[in-house]
C-alpha cells in the first residue's frame, strides 16, 4: 500500500544537492532567523540641547511680549502727547522716529530730537526737511542746507527740491532759487501751479518766471498755461501760448475753449485768433481759419457744421419757446431752422457770433433765409454791435416773410477806429399790439466781406 505525503509538507522548488562530503544541505540554513530588535537608547546630549532650545524660545517669547508691551505703551503715550509722555515714549522705544519728531515739537530747541528721527529713517526726505527747518530757525544755515541736501539725495521727488527753493528764497539767493525751483518742477510737473504761485509772489514777472523756472517741455508749459488761465491774467498768456502752441492736443480743447471766451470778451483779437487757428490747423476743430484783416471773418457761415458754441462759432442760449435744429435733407442745402412756438419772450436773442474784423473799415453783411407760417412782419432782426460798448453799429428792418422761397438781404457797416470785433446777432422783437408769432425761419447762409473787395474791378 502506497504512503501519502502529509498535507503540510511542501516540495522545494529545487532539488537539494550534496555539499562537501556528499551530505545533504540543510534547507533551514538558507533563510537565517531574524534577530530581536534592541530597545531604544535615550540620547542624553540631544535632550540637553532641546531643553536649551525651549529655554531660548521662552526667553524670546518673553522678550517679544515685553517689546510689544513697550511699543503699545509708547503708542499710547504718543497719542496723548505732552512733553512728559513723549519723553517716556522715546525711553520705551528709542528706535521710533515718530516719537522723536513729536518730542521735538515740545522742545524749544528740537534739533537733536529731529536729528535722531532723521537718522532712524535716512531714506525719508521729510525727516531731513524737518531738521533743516529747525536748524534754520536756530540760525545754523550751513547745517540747514546740509540737511536739505541729504533730503534731496534721499528722495528724487518734489518735496526736498521745493524746500530747498524756499530756503534759497528766504536767504535772498536768487540764482540758487531759480535752479532749485526748476528742478522741483521737473521732478513733478503736476506741482507746477504751486511752484509758479511761489515765483509769482516773489517776482510778479511772468516772462521771468517762464524763462527761469519753467522747463521747456510740453507738460510743464501746459501746467503753467493752465495756471495763468485759472489766475485770469490774460496779459501774461501770450508768450506761454507761443511756446506751447506746437504741442496743443485734443485734451486741451475744453480748456482753450473757455480761454477763448475770456479773450474774446476782453477784446484780445490777435491772441484769440492764434488759439482758434491753431486748433483748426491741427485738426482739432473742423472750422475754417479766420483772418481779421482780409477775411474770412465769419465761422460756419453756411451752417454746414453743427453749432458748438466754441470760440468764434455761433452761440445759442436755451430760451423758452424757441427750438433750434439743423436738419439734413437729401437734395437740399444745409440750414439752421429756428422755430418760434408763440411762448417766446418779447425780446429773444436767437443767435450770436463774434467776428474778428479790421478796424475803421467798411463791411457788407449778407444773409439768406426763408420762413414758414410767419406773418409779413416777422419780428426777426439782424444787428451788428460793438461787443465792448454794446452799441448797435448797423441794424436791419424786421425781416419780411418769405414763404416757399429764399430771400436775401444785406447791411452795410463801418467799424469805428480801434474796434476789431463785431457781434453778429439775430433776435426776435415783438412789435407793440402784435401777438407773439408762431412759425419757423430757416437760415441758409450769411457772409461778411470788405466793401472794397466787392467794389474792386474784376
Amino acid at each position: 500500500m502506497e504512503m501519502k505525503e502529509p498535507a503540510d509538507q511542501q516540495t522545494l522548488p529545487f532539488e537539494p544537492h550534496a555539499g562537501d562530503g556528499g551530505l545533504p544541505v540543510d534547507t533551514a540554513a538558507v533563510i537565517p532567523p531574524r534577530s530581536k530588535p534592541e530597545p531604544p537608547v535615550r540620547d542624553r546630549g540631544n535632550g540637553l540641547a532641546g531643553r536649551i532650545l525651549i529655554a531660548v524660545c521662552l526667553l524670546g517669547a518673553a522678550y517679544g511680549l515685553q517689546s510689544a508691551v513697550r511699543r503699545t505703551a509708547a503708542e499710547w503715550l504718543i497719542r496723548n502727547g505732552g512733553a512728559e509722555n513723549l519723553a517716556w515714549a522715546v525711553r520705551l522705544t528709542p528706535d521710533n522716529p515718530l516719537a522723536w519728531r513729536r518730542l521735538a515739537r515740545t522742545q524749544q530747541d528740537g534739533t537733536e530730537a529731529l536729528r535722531r528721527a532723521a537718522e532712524l529713517m535716512p531714506n525719508e526726505a521729510q525727516g531731513w526737511v524737518d531738521l533743516a527747518l529747525e536748524l534754520e530757525a536756530q540760525g545754523d544755515l550751513a547745517g540747514a542746507e546740509s540737511a536739505l541736501d541729504r533730503a534731496a539725495a534721499a528722495d528724487p521727488g518734489f518735496l526736498p527740491r521745493w524746500s530747498l527753493a524756499n530756503f534759497h528764497l528766504r536767504q535772498g539767493r536768487e540764482q540758487e532759487f531759480w535752479g532749485a525751483i526748476r528742478e522741483a518742477i521737473r521732478s513733478d510737473r503736476s506741482q507746477t501751479p504751486i511752484a509758479a504761485a511761489l515765483c509769482w509772489r516773489a517776482f510778479d514777472d511772468p516772462d521771468l518766471i517762464l524763462d527761469r523756472a519753467i522747463p521747456d517741455d510740453p507738460a510743464s508749459l501746459q501746467s503753467f498755461l493752465y495756471y495763468l488761465i485759472g489766475k485770469g491774467d490774460i496779459n501774461a498768456l501770450e508768450k506761454v501760448w507761443r511756446r506751447y502752441e506746437p504741442h496743443v492736443r485734443a485734451a486741451d480743447v475744453p480748456v482753450i475753449a473757455d480761454l477763448l471766451d475770456d479773450l474774446i470778451a476782453a477784446g484780445e483779437v490777435d491772441l484769440s485768433l492764434s488759439l482758434w487757428n491753431a486748433l483748426i490747423g491741427r485738426g482739432l476743430l473742423e472750422f475754417q481759419a479766420l483772418d481779421a484783416v482780409s477775411g474770412p471773418f465769419l465761422t460756419n457761415a453756411d451752417f454746414g457744421l453743427r453749432l458748438t458754441g466754441l470760440g468764434f462759432d455761433w452761440k445759442t442760449t436755451p430760451t423758452p419757446g424757441i427750438l433750434r435744429s439743423q436738419p439734413l435733407r437729401r437734395g437740399f442745402d444745409k440750414t439752421l431752422e429756428i422755430e418760434l412756438s408763440g411762448g417766446q419772450e418779447e425780446y429773444t436773442l436767437l443767435l450770436e457770433q463774434a467776428a474778428p474784423v479790421p478796424a475803421d473799415a467798411e463791411l457788407i453783411f449778407r444773409f439768406s433765409y426763408a420762413t414758414q407760417r410767419l406773418p409779413f412782419d416777422t419780428g426777426l432782426v439782424w444787428t451788428l454791435r460793438d461787443p465792448r460798448s454794446g452799441r448797435a453799429l448797423a441794424r436791419s428792418e424786421a425781416l419780411e416773410a418769405s414763404e416757399g422761397n429764399w430771400n436775401r438781404g444785406e447791411l452795410r457797416v463801418r467799424t469805428p477806429p480801434g474796434v476789431r470785433l463785431l457781434s453778429v446777432q439775430l433776435s426776435y422783437e415783438r412789435a407793440r399790439g402784435v401777438e407773439r408769432y408762431r412759425g419757423l425761419v430757416a437760415l441758409r447762409s450769411v457772409d461778411l466781406v470788405r466793401a472794397s473787395d466787392e467794389e474792386r474791378p474784376r
